[in-house]
């Protein structure tokens, strides 16, 4: 009797269901302890804290999670707790926040090259008038 081979696992990277978060609702990313779209910022001293829902930002889950939580999943769009997306909303949401990014680094770089060049750059000449000459036949 041969032992049969394991079934293959789809890379990590492969993406299945893509999704927000809706305000109000609490939805766990299933299988982990984080969230999906929701924070809690606890009191301090500036603030009470309190609950924050990120509507905005869609996320990616792998195809493993489908595969192991897909009734979850599916109980929550239908309830409201999560909204279904598109790979191709997605996608532009990634290339938007890519090209952010790079703009901000590129921004970034040109600050510290010209604060560089004006650390290396010899100090200003004082715009030193000469003395006066003295005054003919005085």
């Amino acid at each position: 009797m041969s032992i049969p081979e394991p079934i293959p696992k789809p890379p990590a990277d492969t993406f299945a269901l893509f999704v927000r978060a809706v305000e109000g609702h609490i939805v766990r990313r299933f299988g982990t302890s984080h969230t999906i779209g929701y924070t809690f910022d606890p009191p301090t001293k500036d603030g009470p804290g309190g609950h924050r829902w990120d509507t905005e930002t869609i996320h990616a889950l792998t195809d493993r999670e489908v595969l192991a939580y897909r009734g979850e999943y599916d109980h929550e769009i239908r309830d409201g707790g999560l909204v279904a997306c598109t790979r191709e909303a997605w996608e532009k949401q990634v290339a938007e926040r890519r090209k952010k990014h790079d703009a901000a680094k590129e921004k970034r770089r040109a600050d510290e090259k010209r604060a560089a060049e004006a650390k290396d750059a010899p100090p200003p000449t004082k715009n030193l008038k000469s003395p006066a000459a003295p005054a003919e036949g005085g």
